[in-house]
């Protein structure tokens, strides 16, 4: 009895560390996806802002209202 319960013990710690293996991958996949999307993203604003230095423009500072999805009834 003993030696099926070390067993399933067994069998059990291993499965657990294989899903959570598994699961980790994952996350590491993805993360290094999200580094990959980043880096590009970082790129583009680099040529953007050169184009933007050389063509000689300059951007205006844009003012900020606050918005919301609840408006007061004007009843």
């Amino acid at each position: 009895m003993t030696s099926i319960i070390q067993t399933l013990d067994e069998l059990l710690t291993q499965k657990v560390q294989e899903a959570a293996k598994s699961m980790l991958n994952d996350i590491v996949r993805k993360i290094e996806q999200q580094q990959k999307e980043i880096s590009e993203l970082k790129e583009e604003n680099r040529m953007f802002s050169s184009l933007l230095k050389s063509s000689g423009l300059k951007l205006q500072s844009v003012s900020r209202t606050r918005t919301s999805a609840y408006q007061k009834s004007s009843l």
